[in-house]
């Protein structure tokens, strides 16, 4: 009989990798599109479907229905229901919220009344609220937009940033070079994928990995300017 080499727990969000038993990486590789990865020591990688991560997921055009079939066929142990209502409410999620700026004032369209009141009813919100009659909206102050962003998503809310402005177009040309797998990867992901999530994106790569050469790398192909490089 052959192992597989997932693992979900039973009672949470959590998927074990054996690593044994996903000798090519594949598994880890195609996980990493779903979920977050926790903990890689040797033999047991640690992963968990956030609802951030299966939102992004949903961004680079992967349905719930995909995810849970890839589950079923490489897992150990079955998925239980509940996580299953999880994964297809998180990604259906997606679009649900959307930032527009009107003028001076920042919009926050939602798909539902019912997501309008939820979000008026938190406490860091409530206060920046400018009144407005549409009943599928909230209207803000434009300089509040970063926050109002930050406290969506500490809720889980995460917001379809439609109002990215471009900077200066720059004809640019990288020197060609030889480029690792994972940079590609890290390039083609950003270039195929940025304008479902409202133009913008971020590359998040492992230090010394060559972040800065795969952010010149999308700036060559997209010709601008706007490109900001952060090392923590």
């Amino acid at each position: 009989m052959i192992q597989k080499p997932l693992i979900i727990h039973p009672d949470s969000r959590v998927i074990y990798v054996v690593e044994a038993l996903d000798k090519t990486g594949k598994i880890s590789q195609r996980l990493i599109q779903y979920a977050d990865l926790i903990q890689a020591p040797e033999q047991i990688h640690t992963y968990v479907l956030s609802p951030y991560a299966l939102w992004t997921a949903k961004a680079k055009g992967i349905s719930s229905e995909e995810l849970i079939d890839f589950l079923e066929e490489n897992s150990q142990n079955s998925i239980p229901e509940k996580l299953k209502q999880e994964i297809r409410k998180d990604m259906e999620h997606f679009g649900s919220l959307t930032f527009l700026i009107k003028e001076d004032y920042l919009i926050l369209r939602a798909e539902t009344v019912e997501l309008i009141q939820k979000i008026k009813g938190l406490d860091s919100i409530r206060g920046k609220l400018i009144p407005t009659e549409d009943p599928n909206i909230l209207m803000f102050l434009l300089r509040y937009r970063r926050e109002i962003k930050k406290v969506l998503f500490e809720h889980n809310l995460f917001v379809k940033d439609a109002i990215y402005e471009w900077g200066d177009e720059l004809d640019m040309r990288v020197i060609p070079q030889s480029l690792h797998k994972y940079q590609l990867l890290a390039i083609n992901h950003y270039l195929n994928h940025h304008h479902q999530a409202g133009g913008g994106g971020t590359i998040i790569m492992p230090p010394n990995s060559g972040k800065m050469i795969v952010g010149l790398k999308d700036n060559g192909s997209i010709k601008n300017i706007d490109f900001n490089y952060c090392r923590r």
